[in-house]
């Protein structure tokens, strides 16, 4: 029946957005689909339900049962002799297994939500990644498109020439094979920004034939470090989940031990015995224990013992692992912070390359000059987004250990 509720619910998703979908996506749009419809998450979301279900198996009673026999015959005289005997069997758990049961069913569904929303940030940090990405291209085909007008400008002045010296006709053939350098790096974005696209299509349902996303002109706010020690504290999330683990284990072991006291059945009994003219009632009570002589339940006992010391060492790694990642991440995250200059380098260099036409036009530039200018901007800015991709994933590191990843957050990172 849930199933059935999801696939209703996005169809009714579907529905309703496939009549509004925009010519540009907005990007507060693809991170709210991802929480809400993201197969992964909805597929948790099923098992969170199972496992909700579960409850009624935690909290059960066991239910009573009816013993009835009856036998007839004879005995010493010649009428027949009726016996009959009936008993109502109650269960006794006893060592309070039910709320044993109840406590490892409420830990369990405890540590799965938490897991729920472990996943939750994974995916969101995966499509964050990807629109960054996206940011990053829209800038690189910004530069490769100027550089590439500029270059066919330069080449159609020497195709114009009736003539050309050796040394014109090899610049030429040095301008053909930059420009073409280029126009194939362009296309390789391109695939790449398809790519991309077909990524977010996926990721919401295919609601929408997704060509462009909005905020991709806007600059990316980077939080200053202040901003990031300044934050609440809150409790690691891999410590969190291990802490949860542990709680679990500690349920599951309280319940093993538990469980080496058998049961208590017991039951009103009620016989019957009719011979001749006697006719005889008795009642009585009668009860089953085992005892727990030879089976105590050793081996859930051990494996849970053994889970939970586990479990007990996976807390103190945890809480040691994560802070060194965190203040590693956060060192890095600071040093690497000084590349967010290199951006006023790129873009002053490329304000210096709007007159190129004119400058070569008067003979003030030389081919060599032009073609070195053009190479060295390409590669600054493929090193200054590899550089900005490795601080984002240190933004993105610090936050997802603080449990900080949602949509509210990641997009207060678009100026």
């Amino acid at each position: 029946m849930m199933f059935i509720h999801f696939i209703i619910a996005g169809f009714l998703s579907f529905s309703s957005f496939a009549q509004v979908c925009p010519e540009v996506t907005p990007i507060n749009w693809l991170l709210k689909e991802v929480e809400d419809t993201h197969p992964q998450l909805l597929f948790k979301r099923l098992q969170l339900d199972q496992l909700q279900a579960k409850e009624y198996e935690a909290k059960k009673f066991i239910n009573p049962e009816v013993e009835h026999f009856s036998v007839w015959g004879r005995e010493f005289e010649p009428k027949p002799v009726y016996m009959n005997e009936s008993r109502l069997w109650f269960t006794l758990q006893l060592a309070n297994k039910r709320k044993g049961r109840t406590e490892a069913w409420e830990k369990a569904l405890k540590a799965e939500k938490y897991d729920e929303k472990l996943l939750k940030q994974a995916l969101l940090k995966d499509l964050w990644l990807n629109f960054f990405r996206l940011h990053q291209i829209h800038d690189e085909m910004r530069i490769k498109n100027k550089i590439i007008s500029k270059l066919e400008f330069i080449l159609g002045q020497y195709q114009k020439r009736k003539y050309l010296s050796p040394d014109q006709t090899l610049e030429e053939r040095i301008i053909k094979m930059v420009l073409d350098n280029f126009q194939l790096s362009e296309n390789f974005l391109q695939r790449e920004k398809l790519s991309i696209f077909e990524f977010l299509k996926e990721v919401t349902g295919y609601q929408c034939q997704i060509s462009k996303v909005s905020e991709l002109e806007d600059n990316i706010r980077w939080p200053k470090p202040r901003d990031l020690e300044g934050e609440e504290k809150v409790e690691l999330v891999l410590s969190k989940m291990a802490s949860l683990q542990f709680d679990l284990n500690s349920a599951n072991a309280i319940l093993a031990d538990k469980k080496a006291i058998p049961d208590l059945r017991i039951a009103p009994v009620f016989q019957n015995y009719q011979s001749g003219t006697k006719d005889v009632y008795t009642a009585g009570l009668s009860f089953v224990f085992p005892l727990p002589v030879f089976d105590r339940n050793q081996t859930e006992r051990f494996a849970t013992t053994y889970q939970k010391e586990w479990a007990h060492r996976q807390i103190e790694l945890s809480q040691k692992k994560e802070q060194n990642r965190l203040n590693f991440h956060k060192e890095k995250y600071k040093s690497g912070l000084f590349l967010i200059k290199e951006l006023e380098v790129i873009e002053e260099s490329l304000s210096k390359f709007d007159n190129v036409e004119t400058k070569f036009k008067e003979g003030k530039l030389s081919i060599n000059n032009v073609v070195e200018f053009c190479r060295q901007l390409d590669d600054i800015m493929k090193n200054y987004h590899i550089g900005e991709t490795s601080l984002m994933n240190d933004l993105l590191q610090i936050y997802e250990l603080k449990g900080l990843i949602n949509s509210e957050n990641l997009i207060k990172l678009v100026d």
